[in-house]
């Protein structure tokens, strides 16, 4: 009996499974065992990202309110900073993609070379969609802290006036 058919047969089956969740079980104890002893270097860690974080907002905050206090060529060049940092992180996103497609189709031959390229490519990509989802996330408190609710309130109600005249306009004469 070879191993594909030992695999494929019941025992096998049963095998593999206590196997899989023992290894599963093993591994994860190894796991809050590091974390427990890296915990407080992660804690610092977080700590440092988050004000960084923080100050990074508060820097566009400020940004933002001096440019509107300013010129409109502020106003362009603050808004052309988030536009430019956006397109940057897309590109890499992008670049990254075709990349590890180019790797994956490179080295095809080689069955251990795929999930390393596909991990290396997932970790790089999920960084940069999380940079991109805090650059929108940004820009999107700034706009509503700029224009604010009374803003949106006029616009929905212009809205509704044009989607009223839009109907008016459309509805058949008899």
């Amino acid at each position: 009996m070879n191993i594909t058919e030992f695999i494929t047969s019941p025992w096998g089956v049963v095998c593999i499974g206590v196997l899989s969740s023992v290894l599963g079980t093993v591994l994860f104890k190894i796991g809050v065992w590091f974390y427990k002893k890296e915990s407080d270097k992660i804690k610092r860690k977080r700590f440092i990202r988050l004000l960084v974080l923080t100050g990074e907002m508060y820097c566009s905050g400020y940004t933002a309110a001096y440019a509107s206090c300013k010129s409109t060529f502020h106003q362009m060049i603050h808004v052309n900073d988030f536009t430019i940092k956006l397109i940057r992180e897309v590109l890499t996103i992008m670049l990254v993609s075709f990349a590890a497609i180019g790797l994956l189709i490179l080295f095809q031959e080689l069955v251990l070379a795929r999930p390393v390229i596909i991990a290396i490519g997932c970790v790089v990509i999920a960084v940069k969609y999380q940079k991109v989802k805090l650059i929108c996330k940004t820009y999107n408190m700034m706009f509503e802290t700029v224009f604010g609710e009374e803003f949106k309130k006029h616009m929905m109600d212009g809205m509704k006036q044009h989607w009223d005249k839009l109907k008016k306009n459309n509805t058949p004469k008899e």
